[in-house]
């Protein structure tokens, strides 16, 4: 299901549904019949892709309130679909900023390199800095932070493991 902001075209197997003017909200009807699938589904026609047809619309029947209530029902539920989709958009950025602090910290070391060239780490608190070596050491991985160790993971796999966050 999909509302338009304008009028299109539709095949034969592509319905285009509206609400009487001064009668339905057109935002009302979408999420009136978003809430409907299920049943639509159960009535559906086809072997392979769930199919309905024009009287698929005739056996489903809804509550109509006023067209002050619908619009008002419609608003909050607007309302709520737009809040979950800026979060799910505030996720994708935190999580994209959840991946590129883990890359500075533990892939290119940035607050050890900072540390060894005498500089304050880019925007990382004190106190969480101090956490971090301010030298490098060799290990079978190349250069690595100064009292981190190489460790074999369960699945074989070399893994470095922090001294002061505890064993891996």
């Amino acid at each position: 299901m999909a509302q338009l902001a304008k009028p299109m075209a539709f095949n034969q197997s592509c319905y285009g549904i509206r609400g009487l003017e001064g009668v339905t909200d057109n935002d009302f009807m979408f999420y009136t019949l978003k809430e409907a699938v299920k049943e639509m589904r159960q009535i559906a026609h086809g072997g392979v892709f769930d199919t309905i047809i024009r009287s698929t619309f005739d056996s489903i029947q809804i509550n109509l309130p006023s067209l002050n209530e619908q619009c008002a029902i419609a608003h909050i539920l607007g309302t709520l679909d737009d809040k979950i989709e800026l979060n799910r958009k505030m996720n994708k950025t935190l999580e994209a900023m959840a991946q590129a602090i883990f890359r500075s910290w533990f892939v290119d070391f940035d607050p050890v390199r900072a540390k060894a060239e005498g500089r304050k780490s880019n925007g990382l608190d004190p106190e969480i800095a101090k956490h971090f070596p301010d030298s490098f050491q060799q290990s079978e991985l190349g250069e690595i932070p100064k009292g981190w160790k190489v460790k074999k993971s369960r699945k074989s796999q070399s893994v470095l493991a922090w001294g002061h966050l505890g064993h891996l």
